[in-house]
């Protein structure tokens, strides 16, 4: 049995559906009321606590294993390796500034790599959906970084060791592409900020 003393790994219906819902998680409810259900007919009681009077809330383990992982990421219970600016080589950097059209030179910043589930060929990063059309990715995981400058920010994908849990290969090996922002608004999912 796991270890349930640990309150990061508690999530209410509401928060655990408001987690698939902004990531895109198939096969489980988005709304809190048919989350709750589910958990409620499936659950075990040592799973399940109150919380603040008629709050229930449900540990990590109840939940089906598709939302498991975004709950673990949320969480903070995966802790990856590869979660840092450091993953990345000189090199690496100069291929992602390459593949965005910027010289050399210039320097730019990036934000702090995830790794992302490929699900029907796209993967959600702040509720956004980006389309890869990279073979061999669907049901694997990959890193995702993207600049901190600009407004509509295109991904940079890589290569991701589950396994290891870090960057599979540095270099022109790894590198999947540069995935461009959605230019349609219904691709954006509209109850995010």
């Amino acid at each position: 049995m796991p270890d349930i003393d640990n309150s990061r790994e508690w999530f209410t219906a509401g928060e655990a559906a408001a987690i698939a819902r902004r990531n895109f998680v198939d096969g489980v409810p988005w709304t809190a009321r048919c989350m709750a259900r589910r958990l409620a007919s499936e659950a075990a009681s040592h799973q399940v606590r109150k919380r603040k009077g008629r709050l229930q809330e449900w540990h990590l383990s109840a939940f089906p294993d598709a939302l498991r992982v975004e709950l673990e990421i949320e969480a903070g219970a995966v802790a990856c390796a590869t979660e840092t600016p450091s993953c990345f080589t000189e090199d690496d950097f100069r291929i992602m500034r390459a593949a965005l059209g910027i010289a050399a030179f210039v320097q730019v910043d990036f934000e702090r790599p995830i790794a992302r589930r490929v699900r029907r060929q796209h993967v959600v990063v702040d509720c956004v959906r980006y389309y890869i059309c990279a073979p061999g990715l669907e049901g694997k995981k990959v890193l995702v970084t993207r600049p901190l400058q600009g407004g509509a920010k295109p991904a940079l994908v890589w290569r991701y060791d589950e396994t290891r849990a870090e960057i599979a290969t540095h270099g022109e090996a790894g590198f999947v592409g540069v995935l461009e922002p959605p230019a349609l608004r219904w691709q954006v999912y509209p109850g995010c900020p």
